[in-house]
């Protein structure tokens, strides 16, 4: 499995920023009295997270290399570290990146990922 770039920013910018863990809930009875009763779908630790992060120069073609060839469009998952739990997590990509431009060599990508299990 493929890790993050390191010659990349590894932080989302604070605007427009979104991380909404997935609780994954589902009810199992819904007894005539009291509160229905619910258990886990999985037990594993889901997320989705969108942001931008803002890339110089060459690392807009380094992102985008990433995300097509090492992660095969995609496809494949990826270690990153967790911008939340701050630890080495395992993503996917749930959208191709898109690209800004915001002047001179400056560009923001903006990214929609989601946390996986390992």
């Amino acid at each position: 499995m493929a890790d993050f770039p390191a010659l990349l920013v590894s932080a989302f910018l604070r605007e427009g920023f979104t991380y909404q863990p997935m609780a994954g809930l589902t009810a199992v009875v819904d007894p005539e009295i009291g509160a229905p009763l619910t258990r886990r779908r999985y037990s594993g630790k889901l997320s989705d997270l969108s942001g931008s992060v803002r890339l110089i120069g060459t690392e807009k073609a380094t992102l985008y290399n990433f995300w097509f060839d090492t992660c095969a469009a995609g496809c494949l998952p990826f270690i990153w570290t967790d911008p939340l739990l701050e630890e080495a997590c395992t993503f996917i990509f749930l959208a191709e990146p898109v690209f800004t431009p915001m002047g001179g060599a400056r560009w923001h990508a903006s990214l929609r990922l989601r946390r996986v299990p390992t």
